[in-house]
């Protein structure tokens, strides 16, 4: 998992033209303006979705990870906190089988948590688990973008 600000995103061109293109394309857009809904990038191979939502206590969200598409979770506005867990070396274990459809499994375990507000994102591969949308001690709706980059 890589954190960082926007304003810093010239630091990741070198992990490659699609991390470029998408925090790019974060760094170039409006999203107050812009509706919630999935937008193509690249076809299937880079998209994003544009979410609005009020963060939800711990005990209400999920540990996930990915195989097929690597996140950038970007904050447009408020503050949420996202857990973080190593999934080869967190001993986490799944509780719901892999959907290929969804590209989504669902796991059990200890995470660290990291305070993501306007202006941050996170980069998280497949290895990466995550439980993202979780209030934090001072809560606030949320605008997010997650860009989805197939791997």
């Amino acid at each position: 998992m890589i954190t960082s600000l926007i304003d810093s995103r010239k630091r990741y061109y070198s992990m490659g033209g699609k991390i470029q293109t998408a925090l790019e394309y974060l760094a170039g857009t409006d999203f107050e303006l812009t509706p919630t809904g999935r937008y193509q990038i690249d076809g299937d191979d880079i998209f994003a979705l544009v979410q609005r939502y009020e963060p939800k206590e711990e005990t209400d969200t999920r540990l996930e990870g990915h195989q097929s598409y690597i996140d950038i979770q970007y904050i447009v506005s408020g503050n949420e906190l996202i857990g973080y867990a190593d999934k080869l070396k967190s001993g986490s274990t799944s509780v719901q089988a892999y959907n290929p459809d969804k590209d989504i499994e669902f796991f059990e375990g200890e995470c660290s948590w990291i305070k993501m507000g306007k202006g941050m994102f996170c980069i998280l591969y497949p290895e990466d688990l995550h439980r993202p949308g979780v209030k934090s001690d001072n809560p606030s709706a949320v605008t997010k973008v997650v860009i989805k980059i197939r791997v």
